[in-house]
């Protein structure tokens, strides 16, 4: 039965509208409510009815200001307005359909108008039900279809090789994307409690709806299998990428662990193109094997070269070091990065290395506070976070990186102009090549004597000795390999003179190179 509410303020208009639908009173509800003392769209709200006859002339508002209002809210969208109204003005009839009204009746009204009117939104709103319900209907065979879709992919992925048809095939049915990864759970249960996997499975999506774009395969053996689309490149390493990767496992995760699952565990895949989505797979089950605890593993390549990694690991603090004294943005990325050298390591030497780069960022930012006092202040951080996750460790570090740079105390790199922040990034990036301040001071387009001024002021040193500063730096790194002789350093770092580079060095170091190696190197 549907509704039909009155809201006018002549009650003859109630009564002719009731004589006139009084044939449809198996069909209809009728209910009137006083126009005077009410708020009408409370009412309206309240009652849900089909179809309403409201008067133009309502008490305190304007029938356009109800339109609008009944047009706004979402729940309104499958309500029928039957204006009634005195003025047979065109201009003010197409302003009512323009704001939603389904029809407009003039006063003094018609009975055979108002059975009319009625009887066509009727109409229309039984079509619309029954469209409803066939639209249901092909919901649910269309849910069924991509359930028989994703465990058919699954099944594929495991127990067979893909061809390249049959990924076309599963593309155009599951809309699978370029690629992504796999998360392999495996799931204990004990026999008091019997879980409906299938119906943990439409949870899980549910809640996810918004968030993940991902498929779920079927429960094998107390294990189940989830793609996760994603649009990047294959067997990507980085922190910022595994961040990510733990915590959409992590968020499948906790959904399962709420169905009742005794204990869990979750391997994670790198991300690839759906052409190579088997080594994801492959890759999940060796992050789950080396999961010996009830928690999310993302799985990362072994570095088998240690001396090779620790070298990398340097030259990275020594970039991001760069990157912070120029105030630029990159610096975050890179944080992240030497944040995922630490994964392989034990708490301990995590914990060691994480607080030696805060206080080594710290410092260069323009702390006024000591070295030594900065590194005890992050010990003392950490002992009260000590209790954190292994894998909230980065995250903790990552904010507490971006609030010194972000904080009061960040003012390297800001305290540039553009002349000078752009010779410091072309002496880092260049420092093998000849540089000389006229070359400088042409690239600016501006005087040799201006720039050297301002280099001098804003560094505080001139252009030539940061130069010779920054050069010897990196000498120093190139003899920690211990690969290079002192004639092939000198001409890496841009010197074209073994003398002169010995005589520079000597000066900014104390010690001739050959007794720098041996004393710090050796």
């Amino acid at each position: 039965m549907l509704k039909v509410l009155l809201v006018q303020k002549n009650k003859k208009n109630n009564m002719l509208i009731r004589k006139a639908l009084e044939k449809k009173r198996d069909e209809l509800e009728i209910i009137e409510i006083n126009i005077i003392g009410e708020n009408i769209l409370e009412r309206i709200q309240m009652l849900m009815p089909d179809i309403v006859l409201v008067s133009s002339e309502i008490q305190g508002e304007t029938v356009m200001w109800l339109l609008n209002k009944i047009k706004e809210k979402k729940e309104f969208e499958h309500l029928h307005i039957i204006v009634t109204t005195k003025t047979v003005d065109n201009d003010y009839v197409r302003k009512v359909f323009r704001r939603g009204a389904s029809d407009c009746l003039f006063e003094p009204l018609n009975e055979i108008a108002v059975v009319e009117s009625v009887e066509n939104l009727m109409e229309m709103i039984l079509a619309n039900k029954i469209k409803s319900i066939h639209s249901k209907a092909y919901e649910r065979k269309m849910t069924d279809c991509n359930i028989v879709s994703e465990y058919a992919f699954f099944y594929d992925l495991m127990f067979n090789e893909s061809s390249k048809s049959s990924l076309e095939i599963i593309r155009r049915v599951m809309n699978v994307g370029n690629g992504g990864f796999i998360i392999t759970f495996d799931m204990e249960n004990d026999d008091s409690y019997e879980i409906d996997y299938f119906e943990m499975q439409k949870k899980i999506k549910y809640k996810l709806f918004n968030k993940v774009e991902f498929n779920i395969g079927p429960v094998l053996h107390g294990r189940m299998c989830v793609y996760v689309h994603s649009e990047e490149g294959g067997g990507d390493d980085s922190v910022k990428t595994r961040n990510r990767l733990h915590w959409t496992a992590k968020e499948i995760y906790d959904l399962i662990l709420q169905e009742g699952v005794d204990r869990l565990r979750a391997g994670v895949g790198r991300v690839y193109p759906i052409e190579k989505i088997g080594e994801s797979y492959e890759e999940s089950l060796r992050a789950l094997a080396e999961n010996k605890k009830d928690e999310v593993n993302v799985y990362r390549e072994k570095v088998t070269d240690d001396k090779e990694c620790i070298t990398q690991y340097k030259e990275k603090v020594s970039k991001l070091v760069e990157s912070i004294e120029l105030g630029n943005s990159e610096c975050f990325t890179m944080f992240e990065e030497l944040l995922s050298y630490n994964e392989q390591l034990d708490e301990e030497e995590k914990y060691n290395r994480i607080v030696l780069l805060l206080t080594l960022v710290t410092y260069t930012v323009g702390s006024r506070v000591s070295y030594e006092s900065e590194a005890k202040y992050y010990v003392e951080e950490f002992k009260k976070n000590f209790k954190l996750k292994k894998e909230d460790i980065n995250i903790w570090a990552t904010k507490r990186f971006n609030s010194i740079l972000k904080g009061e105390k960040y003012t390297a790199g800001r305290k540039y102009s553009e002349f000078v922040k752009y010779c410091i990034e072309y002496i880092y990036d260049n420092y093998k090549e000849r540089i000389e301040l006229k070359d400088m001071a042409i690239k600016c387009n501006i005087s040799v004597q201006y720039l050297s001024k301002v280099f001098r002021e804003e560094v505080g040193v001139n252009f030539v000795d940061f130069l010779n500063k920054f050069r010897i730096k990196k000498a120093k790194e190139m003899m920690q390999h211990n690969k290079m002789s002192i004639k092939e350093i000198c001409f890496e770092v841009g010197y074209n003179d073994p003398n002169y580079f010995s005589r520079i060095f000597k000066k900014l170091t104390g010690k001739t190179p050959r007794k720098y190696i041996s004393e710090h190197i050796n």
